[in-house]
């Protein structure tokens, strides 16, 4: 499993001392793949708040359209297929551990 590492623009591009460079926050992307089929990705997609807020009759027409093209398209169309997936994760170290209280 290779791992993508994003840190701060500052770091990216500058020079920063290894005690400011383990303040900055740290984006970190972890890949994995999903095993679906076109019906496994539709009812997948009918759980998104996009698609559940919308008419009824307006979700039918979407999710239809979504299966239409899965089952046009010669990779989705026949059983199972991998679905690439990046979960993302942004770590952020408080600097100040102090709680003030009034």
């Amino acid at each position: 499993m290779q791992c993508t590492t994003r840190r701060t623009e500052k770091q990216a591009g500058q020079e920063v001392s290894s005690s400011e460079s383990s303040r900055l926050p740290r984006t970190i992307g972890i890949p994995f793949r999903q095993r679906r089929t076109a019906d496994t990705l539709v009812r997948t997609f009918a759980t998104k708040t996009g698609v559940l807020v919308m008419p009824e009759k307006g979700q039918e027409v979407v999710l239809n359209d979504i299966r239409n093209f899965l089952l046009s398209n010669s990779q989705t169309s026949i059983g199972e297929f991998t679905r690439p997936m990046l979960t993302g994760v942004l770590r952020v170290r408080r600097i100040n551990a102090t709680v003030r209280r009034s």
